[in-house]
């Protein structure tokens, strides 16, 4: 008994792949709801290699000063408005304006509580792991 020749298996193998190619092109042309467009995976950053790699807060290590809580303050702030955003800058920068109106400074900007909200989360997310800063 020599057993099937490989010339008939790879026959087969051919005939039924034929028969699944059409299946898939018919059913990749049939409309009907689209699958959600996956989400954009997030710039990472691993600069300590023994602590584990970080995801970069908006993709820029820092907050959001187009659609975050702050863009307001950020947009009609004297000091703030400026600063490139990256690396922390324009949180930083809120965060010293914040430090300036609690200690008292009367010409410190008023920065609304949900901004100084979102400053701090900021602040103690990026120092959870020494990659995220």
């Amino acid at each position: 008994m020599r057993g099937i020749p490989p010339v008939a298996v790879l026959l087969v193998a051919a005939l039924l792949c034929s028969l699944c190619i059409p299946a898939q092109q018919q059913q990749q042309a049939a409309p009907g709801p689209t699958a959600p467009t996956p989400a954009k995976a997030a710039k990472k950053s691993k600069v300590v290699t023994i602590a584990p790699e970080a995801d970069l807060q908006n993709d820029i290590d820092d907050i959001d000063k187009v659609a975050g809580k702050c863009k307001d303050f950020i947009k009609s702030s004297t000091q703030c408005s400026n600063v490139e955003a990256g690396a922390g800058a324009v949180a930083e920068c809120i965060s010293d304006v914040i430090t300036a109106a609690e200690a008292g400074d009367e010409d410190a900007e008023s920065v609304p509580d949900e901004c100084q909200e979102e400053v701090y989360q900021f602040i103690i997310t990026r120092g959870k792991n020494i990659n995220a800063n």
